[in-house]
């Protein structure tokens, strides 16, 4: 779990956040749902807080089944950043998702 997040999350961030070409759908696609099981099995939930710009990368992504399965996994992840679960604070990230550049 360690090398996760100091070696593939900074990785992934900066290939995939960062990178404002999308590459290859079919490797986006399975990434995204990928990072679904990551969590919390091989991070725990409080620590994937690293995981949001790649996924908010991923829900911006032009081809449509890349987008839906980026926001099923978003769907996955947030709630378990909350303690207990909790969903209530996934509003304001809803509103950074609504107002981002790369979705207008």
């Amino acid at each position: 779990p360690e090398g996760t997040l100091t070696k593939l999350i900074p990785y992934l961030t900066e290939n995939i956040a960062n990178n404002e070409k999308d590459d290859d759908d079919e490797i986006l696609l399975i990434l995204a749902g990928q990072l679904a099981l990551m969590v919390p099995g091989l991070i725990p939930g409080h620590a994937a807080v690293p995981l949001l710009p790649i996924l908010e990368r991923l829900c911006s992504i032009e081809e449509t089944v890349v987008r839906d399965k980026a926001v099923e996994t978003m769907n996955k992840v947030v709630p378990l950043l909350m303690p207990g679960g909790n969903n209530d604070d996934g509003v304001p990230l809803g509103l950074l998702l609504a107002t981002s550049k790369r979705l207008a």
